[in-house]
């Protein structure tokens, strides 16, 4: 019953409802070193991708896939150097129907969100998508850390 619910309600709502909001986001800045502290710190936060700004949070300039630091020399790099520069954006009016299908057709699981000013507000992930049609929060190992 309650994911029926959360099927049907789906259509009504938009990224806004759904996302998470730029205060509770975690943003690497493009020109910082990796240093074992700030891998540490990564690691701790439990993200699989965190977004990468470059002169202010709402210069987003890629993503850093936590996976591309695993066997790699990370030492003398800096944050740009291992990002990938792609960032997809939808806006925070945009409808979820719309994100979904977004979201099948690029093949990412995450969305910076901005609004019509065009200032990061968000991100926006499959997940986020998913527990709305289930009605429940997905907790994984990291979730609560």
């Amino acid at each position: 019953e309650r994911i029926i619910k959360g099927a049907l309600s789906f259509s009504d709502k938009i990224v806004h409802d759904v996302m998470i909001p730029r205060s509770k986001m975690y943003f690497l800045n493009a020109k910082k070193k990796f240093t074992k502290t700030l891998i540490r710190e990564i690691y701790k936060m439990g993200h699989s991708r965190v977004p990468v700004y470059g002169d202010n949070r709402d210069d987003v300039v890629g993503v850093l896939f936590v996976k591309d630091l695993i066997m790699q020399d990370w030492k003398e790099k800096k944050i740009i150097d291992v990002m990938r520069s792609s960032v997809v954006y939808v806006r925070d009016d945009d409808n979820l129907d719309t994100v979904l299908n977004k979201f099948q057709r690029t093949k990412r699981i995450m969305f910076v969100v901005r609004n019509e000013h065009k200032e990061v507000c968000g991100i926006i992930t499959v997940e986020d998508l998913l527990e709305e049609i289930i009605g429940r929060e997905i907790v994984d190992e990291f979730d609560g850390n």
